[in-house]
């Protein structure tokens, strides 16, 4: 994740990280879940933004990565935002635009997850504000499916054919 100031007024805020500055939400890292059906979906806790010095607006291009482990997947968006009134590290008001959210990406042979990163707006939110993403299992990887069932079918198939030919010669 990274913040860059892109201009401001009344602001005491001259580079990054001096009015608001960013990072992991608390527990992030190692969050693990299961997205087993088309239609699940998680959400969680993403980045903290939180107020740090005293200016009267600043404006911030963003730019976050979330990446998974397994299936291994990065994803990137940027995107806007600014701050009013931080006062001694006190936030009056916040707003985060992504560019484009909602993202699908694709893994394995045919499986698609759609991940959103959280924009909007917060008024008063205090010293912090926490934002979320969300993860939609959109098509499964049929790839993933075990073959051992498919492959007792065929057999228990071919079988049945055998024993009508037996059948039918016996006749």
């Amino acid at each position: 994740m990274s913040l860059t100031p892109t201009g401001g007024f009344f602001s005491g805020c001259t580079g990054a990280g001096d009015c608001i500055s960013e990072s992991l939400a608390a527990g992030l890292i190692g969050t693990t879940f299961d997205l087993d059906n088309v239609g699940d979906s998680e959400t969680f806790d993403f980045l903290t933004f939180t107020g740090n010095g005293t200016g009267f607006y600043e404006n911030y291009a963003a730019s976050a990565t979330l990446a998974f482990s397994a299936p291994t997947i990065d994803v990137t968006s940027g995107g806007s935002g600014g701050v009013v009134g931080v006062i001694g590290g006190f936030i009056g008001a916040g707003e985060l635009q992504w560019d484009d959210v909602p993202i699908d990406v694709a893994f394995g042979d045919t499986g698609i997850v759609s991940i959103n990163f959280q924009g909007g707006r917060a008024i008063l939110p205090g010293s912090s504000i926490t934002t979320t993403a969300t993860v939609t299992l959109v098509q499964a990887d049929i790839s993933a499916v075990p073959l051992p069932a498919t492959g007792l079918l065929l057999l228990g198939g071919m079988g049945g054919l055998v024993a009508m030919r037996r059948r039918k010669k016996a006749a």
